[in-house]
């Protein structure tokens, strides 16, 4: 009787652990998921349009966050008179490093959520290294596309957020330093978001993008 109620328990914590990984995935599930396939037959034939793709992890906190903004992004009339696609990689699936070895060019995927944007040479893609906020997006996604071509007749520049010094702020030195202390703890590049995979790739330009 012990054993059988012990089978019964372990079944039951499995099958709990199943649904929550499922209803993890569903965040993204309704998004379009990239695979070999839709890499080697639609995104790097894609000449029109500009590809941004998210490496997610459906466990990472911030790729949750993400799902609902990257649905609304998509969605977004600023985006709507851009020539601009969207999609996503989920690293639990076995083929996802077959996708980074072939299609991220010299980028390595070290962080979740990463997002990689494939513009006029889909061999050599940038990361976007800006915040996951919904404006921040759609500013710098929207300033990339106006930059390099790809957008629509009627298309107005999304102006820069003021920033304003305010009496609460952090001092930049602590923050310099309290980054310095995150980069040695991680044993790599630390910003306060991403979940760190390994260390820093890149460097950033003042658009957000690594270079």
């Amino acid at each position: 009787m012990k054993i059988f109620i012990t089978a019964f328990a372990l079944i039951a914590s499995l099958s709990m652990a199943l649904r929550v990984q499922e209803s993890e995935v569903d965040l993204w599930s309704g998004y379009n998921k990239m695979t070999i396939d839709s890499y080697k037959n639609t995104l790097l034939t894609d000449t029109e349009n500009v590809w941004v793709v998210a490496f997610i992890t459906p466990h990472c906190a911030m790729c949750k966050d993400l799902a609902p903004i990257w649905g609304q992004i998509a969605k977004a009339d600023t985006i709507g008179l851009r020539k601009v696609k969207f999609g996503y990689v989920n690293l639990n699936d076995e083929k996802s490093t077959d996708i980074i070895e072939t299609y991220t060019g010299d980028l390595s995927i070290e962080y979740t959520p990463s997002v990689i944007v494939y513009g006029s040479d889909k061999a050599d893609p940038i990361e976007y290294d800006g915040d996951y906020s919904y404006d921040d997006l759609n500013r710098k996604l929207c300033g990339y596309c106006d930059k390099h071509g790809f957008n629509h007749p009627g298309a107005q520049p999304i102006p820069a957020p003021k920033q304003e010094l305010q009496g609460g702020d952090a001092d930049p030195e602590d923050v310099r330093i309290l980054r310095a202390i995150g980069e040695l703890a991680l044993g790599g590049r630390f910003d306060g978001f991403h979940a760190p995979i390994q260390g820093f790739h890149g460097r950033r330009d003042s658009n957000g993008f690594a270079s």
